[in-house]
């Protein structure tokens, strides 16, 4: 790209320290545009540790709401049994 630019200026008329100064100035410009969205990006193992960290911290709590759920259904069956015990008793 450098190279089509600064013929491209050549061609155009511009000096040639001007032509290869302006191609110099975009090919950095390109390079320091890439670096940035190169930091910004992820890579397919990252997505693929990111998804796998994703999936066992799911695991791990519906697990933990399935043993609250299980404990409460039978903490109220519990209570059920109680209140109707003690309903019978008075």
């Amino acid at each position: 790209m450098q190279m089509k630019m600064f013929l491209a200026l050549r061609s155009a008329g511009v000096a040639e320290a001007e032509a290869r100064s302006v191609a110099d100035a975009v090919r950095d410009e390109v390079k320091s545009a890439v670096q940035d969205l190169r930091e910004d990006l992820a890579t397919k193992g990252d997505v693929q540790r990111s998804e796998s960290k994703l999936a066992a911290e799911l695991e791990r709590r519906l697990g933990d709401h399935l043993k609250w759920t299980i404990v409460i259904v039978f903490g109220g069956f519990g209570l059920f049994g109680t209140i109707v015990a003690l309903s019978k008793a008075l």
